[in-house]
């Protein structure tokens, strides 16, 4: 088969390294890549990775179409950020394919996208939820953490990106529901792939040496930092115990707040900001105990989470989302109404006993192996190109439907087909896959 796969392709992206992976599975289980880069003008600049097939700029129309011709399936990997999926909205709803779903919260992507091509929010929005949507959306925005929650309940726009889906890959089953109340084609879970690292060294706990404590990825209120800050400071075993690492890209504001709060509770904390792959690998190596935590949780799974296991890290996470799905066996799960006084237990067994740390990092190294496998993901992706055979007929029924409402006089509003294609989907049994 020949695969169009539209993609962030940057060195920046996380989900450009998934499919970085994706296009050597597919390659290697003999099928022909092609790599259609979907990044803003700005990060179409930034160098990218190593893909072995050729890449296509999104914004390179012709040539574009060209490749599509030949192409038997077409995958675009979608999540929460413009900047590098800027031009996959334009080729999906020119061109319905099969939507990798990085994030079950999709408003900021939409926001943006609707203010840069001239779209009224408030109507789409309003379409797809009613006025309670649109009330949440204007909703006051100077509490991120609050706003962030109350949007992910009343309007996250999954259900405007999977809608306009042939299909539907995506990561957990915590947010399935809207996906499949909107897309009339098939819905897969399928793991999210990532490459293997070597085993990593054992952390060993002497008296002169302070544990390492690590947060890793984009430094944002809903990792819960401040509350890992505050759990630690209100232990003094922890605090003479451990350092905590916090690595990743942050805003200036963030780091100032998070140092304050580290300074009054007496907490010894390091804020990095971006660092290198070669660096990164060091404080994976490094840590003792990772936490990653997530509240409010969007994403339909966690990268930086997903590294850690792999790593045979002691995790600590949030019992929520994708975290919520985890084996219990592998990592330790904190309840959301309990955050603070919950973290400072699991540290304090973690740092007393190097013997649960290594046999927790051990069971999580061993189930991530099997589970995060790119080999899978690809054959996911074709076997849905069979799957999306079945669904066909309904596709053109609705857009003959949509031709007769239009010759009648009707809208032409494409969320009208929209429309037509959910009101299907309930009817199609057997739809979502694990």
């Amino acid at each position: 088969m020949k695969i169009a796969i539209f993609t962030p392709a940057s060195v920046h992206s996380a989900i450009a390294k998934t499919s970085l992976l994706v296009e050597h599975a597919l390659l290697s289980q003999g099928h022909e890549v092609v790599i259609v880069r979907i990044e803003n003008s700005e990060h179409l600049r930034d160098a990218a990775l190593p893909f072995q097939s050729k890449l296509f700029r999104h914004i390179d129309v012709y040539t574009v179409e060209d490749q599509l011709v030949s192409c038997d399936l077409l995958a675009y990997q979608i999540g929460d950020n413009l900047g590098f999926h800027e031009g996959a909205i334009d080729w999906l709803e020119r061109h319905p394919g099969i939507v990798c779903l990085h994030d079950f919260f999709l408003a900021n992507l939409f926001e943006r996208w609707a203010r840069s091509n001239d779209v009224d929010p408030l109507a789409v929005i309003e379409h797809w939820y009613g006025h309670a949507g649109v009330q949440a959306f204007n909703a006051d925005k100077s509490d991120r953490t609050t706003y962030t929650r109350e949007l992910m309940q009343a309007a996250p726009m999954t259900e405007w990106l999977c809608a306009k889906a042939s299909g539907v890959v995506t990561h957990s089953n915590w947010g399935i529901a809207r996906v499949t109340s909107a897309c009339a084609g098939p819905i897969r879970v399928a793991a999210l792939p990532f490459e293997v690292p070597p085993p990593a060294a054992s952390v060993r706990h002497d008296s002169t040496s302070p544990l390492r404590l690590l947060t890793l990825g984009h430094v944002n209120e809903n990792k819960r930092a401040q509350s890992v800050i505050d759990a630690i400071g209100s232990s003094r075993e922890l605090r003479q115990a451990v350092i905590y690492d916090i690595v990743g890209p942050i805003e200036p504001d963030m780091s100032e707040a998070l140092r304050q709060r580290a300074l009054k509770h007496g907490v010894q904390v390091n804020i990095t900001g971006r660092v290198s792959d070669e660096e990164l690998v060091q404080y994976l190596g490094n840590a003792a105990v990772c936490l990653c935590l997530r509240s409010p949780t969007l994403e339909a799974a966690s990268g930086s989470t997903i590294e850690c296991l792999l790593n045979g890290k002691a995790t600590v996470v949030t019992d929520l989302g994708f975290c919520q799905e985890l084996p219990d066996d592998c990592v330790i799960k904190i309840a959301v109404d309990d955050e603070v006084a919950g973290i400072g237990r699991a540290l304090e067994s973690l740092v007393s006993s190097p013997e649960l740390r290594e046999s927790l990092g051990q069971r999580a190294r061993a189930w991530a192996i099997t589970t995060f496998n790119a080999q899978n993901y690809a054959q996911a992706l074709i076997e849905m190109a069979s799957n999306l055979a079945q669904t066909t007929w309904m596709n053109r029924a609705c857009d003959q439907y949509a031709r007769i409402l239009s010759e009648w006089g009707g809208t032409s509003d494409p969320l009208i087909l929209e429309d037509l294609r959910a009101g299907i989907s309930w009817e199609t049994e057997g739809r979502t896959q694990t």
